[in-house]
């Protein structure tokens, strides 16, 4: 067994005409790391290592040791003796082991973002200590069943906590309209959460039947949730007031859609995870984040819209 005490550390150590990468000198032993991430060797490198080792180390022992990504082997070994490792197979498990018995906080996140860095050097950025610790605790005989009936039931909790989300939004827009009484207005829903393009619509009731009218929209594209104007009528050509409603709405952030939208923007999105934390979380939040905007956006320009609403009813009369 080596005595850490006695190790001293050299880095870029020169060795004649080359450099050693790393090299751990020990009073009873040599180690050298050649470590080779992308870069190629040099002719008879690793064959140089190996000669400089055995002139140097006296009645030490030593070790050559030639590191890469996933443990290739080395070129320019020629016949001499050395050992392949890597960090895939070697480094990570190390560090991981290492992260487990160390105390220090800080010590412990250096090696957790050691080990994501070499993961992004492997093409694997996307997975973190935590990915693969929760992976291998999953994957235990004694879990996997229980994770896979879990798995089973996702999409059902998601189209629960989903349609939960559609019901409180309408909900909190009937108490928005029962407290402030805005004359005239009323609540129009058109399809479901799971349906693409249904909306949940802030209408006038006092319109002549079929009329086609502007209202103010909460609208579900894919796992898009907008808010904005809306026509019930694509074809019908702009007016010269819908326009500049249009430009104001742009200077606000909104996007012009002429087919349907005199302005919508987007402020929820069902297809991330973290909208299905927030609404097991704080479900009122999540309805206030939506209803909130669609809400201010009605008290603005309530009066224009009805005012381009009566327009087109007495054109239609």
């Amino acid at each position: 067994m080596l005595d850490p005490t006695t190790c001293r550390v050299h880095v870029e150590k020169e060795i004649g005409s080359v450099r050693a990468d790393i090299l751990l000198d020990f009073s009873d032993a040599l180690i050298l790391i050649e470590n080779k991430i992308y870069a190629e060797e040099t002719p008879e490198q690793i064959c140089r290592y190996a000669r400089w080792l055995r002139v140097t180390q006296g009645a030490r022992k030593t070790a050559l040791l030639f590191l890469t990504l996933e443990g290739k082997e080395a070129i320019s070994a020629g016949s001499e003796d050395y050992f392949r490792i890597s960090y895939q197979r070697d480094i990570i498990p190390w560090l991981l082991a290492c992260r487990n018995e160390v105390v220090s906080a800080r010590v412990r996140d250096t090696l957790e973002q050691y080990v994501n860095a070499v993961d992004f050097l492997m093409g694997g950025s996307d997975m973190t200590t935590y990915d693969r610790e929760v992976i291998e605790f999953l994957a235990r005989k004694e879990n996997i069943a229980d994770a896979l009936e879990v798995y089973r039931h996702v999409p059902e909790v998601k189209r629960k906590l989903k349609s939960d989300y559609w019901k409180d939004c309408r909900e909190r827009l009937e108490e928005l309209l029962r407290s402030e009484r805005p004359e005239g207005w009323t609540i129009r829903e058109t399809g479901d959460v799971e349906t693409p393009n249904s909306t949940i619509q802030l209408t006038q009731n006092v319109l002549p039947s079929g009329v086609r009218c502007f209202s103010f929209a909460l609208d579900v594209d894919k796992d898009r949730i907008s808010v904005g104007i809306l026509f019930s009528e694509q074809e019908l050509p702009w007016s010269k007031e819908v326009k500049d409603l249009a430009s104001e709405l742009e200077k606000d952030g909104f996007k012009r859609e002429k087919q349907w939208w005199v302005g919508w923007v987007e402020v929820e999105n069902m297809g991330d995870d973290d909208f299905y934390l927030r609404m097991a979380e704080n479900p009122a939040k999540v309805v206030q984040r939506t209803v909130g905007p669609l809400w201010q956006l009605f008290n603005k320009h309530r009066s224009e819209i009805s005012k381009i609403n009566e327009g087109l009813s007495s054109a239609k009369s």
